[in-house]
């Protein structure tokens, strides 16, 4: 095993302060990253410890089925908290940074199901692009937890359906979506008119 993984990223400033975007193997991200998952700790009085929620193996599973077709993409990055001393200095002029290749060195803020869901993925490799924080406090992680995960607006189902219709690939959700429609809009189809489209109620 190598002792450290380089990653090719772009430094980032915002007001939070500095951060990097880059791009990693899935199995390195996988090796070296854990989830910080909320649990509860029975002292004088319960006291809530961590910031992320326990992995749910229904969301795994859909997810190892997901990586595994031809289309599968996660656009947006997983997010990342590692300490410095696990990080060589960021070299600015190759855009190159170097972890430690170790179990346990880079602390999931957000992505945990997708990179759980990428440990059965079958295929050669799958890059992720990863947004990594060095140094950063346990305040500012649960606050980036947080707005991620309260501003998500869920999208229609009935949409996100609908739009596999512009897909090239075959699949078996597309293949359903058109059978549906078709039942629905042929007259001597014992279904026509009988699907409801949450898209149009």
């Amino acid at each position: 095993m190598k002792n450290s993984i380089c990653i090719n990223c772009l430094e980032i400033e915002q007001p939070i302060g500095k951060f990097y975007i880059g791009v990693m193997d899935a199995k390195d991200l996988f090796s070296i990253s854990y989830a910080d998952v909320r649990r509860i700790s029975k002292r004088d009085v319960e006291q809530y410890l961590g910031i992320q929620r326990p992995l749910s193996p229904k969301r795994v599973k859909e997810i190892s089925n997901y990586v595994n077709t031809v289309d599968a993409t996660f656009p947006t990055g997983v997010i990342l908290s590692i300490e410095s001393e696990y990080v060589k200095k960021y070299d600015e002029v190759a855009k190159q940074m170097y972890i430690d290749n170790k179990p346990e060195v880079a602390k999931i803020i957000d992505g945990q199901h997708r990179i759980a869901g990428l440990e059965n993925f079958t295929r050669d490799n799958f890059q992720i692009n990863v947004v990594i924080f060095i140094d950063m406090d346990i305040e500012d992680q649960a606050m980036v937890f947080a707005t991620i995960n309260l501003a998500q607006t869920k999208v229609n189902k009935s949409l996100v359906y609908d739009l596999y219709e512009y897909t090239h690939h075959r699949s078996p959700t597309k293949t359903c979506h058109n059978i549906a429609r078709l039942l629905n809009s042929k007259k001597d189809s014992p279904l026509f008119g009988e699907l409801k489209y949450l898209l149009n109620h």
